[in-house]
């Protein structure tokens, strides 16, 4: 059953959560555009990659405030955010919308992995041969 008193807990937990996390992603961008040494270049891409997948999640976070339940085996999804008062088809869309970002945040997660494994083994890249760079 759905707990009403929830739904402000709910709230002030994704507003903080987005507000963390934009800050934190804004100032990763700018030190990463910056400050990033010659020898870690190749993995600044990567890192701007998460950056803005992370955005996209946090600004549809913020905007939707998704509220999630299983009750009795159901799976329960409500929007309480700026577009709660939305009419039935936008209602599901954007749930939609919020199901695929969450889904696409975890299926991009492996990819800087793999890179960091293509760099160490195509490229040779060590922390010794960092170290020997100018960092």
């Amino acid at each position: 059953m759905f707990r009403p008193y929830l739904r402000t807990v709910h709230e002030i937990n994704d507003t903080i959560a987005a507000a963390v996390a934009l800050f934190s992603n804004v100032l990763l961008i700018f030190l990463i555009i910056k400050h990033t040494p010659k020898a870690l270049e190749p993995y600044s891409r990567i890192l701007l990659q998460t950056c803005a997948i992370d955005l996209i999640y946090t600004a549809l976070i913020f905007v939707l405030k998704p509220h999630t339940e299983f009750t009795d085996g159901i799976f329960l999804l409500m929007i309480n955010g700026f577009l709660e008062k939305v009419t039935s088809p936008w209602d599901f869309i954007l749930n939609l919308t919020w199901c695929y970002a969450l889904f696409f945040c975890m299926f991009a997660m492996p990819i800087p992995f793999y890179y960091r494994y293509v760099c160490v083994c195509r490229y040779n890249l060590t922390v010794l041969s960092i170290a020997n760079h100018e960092i």
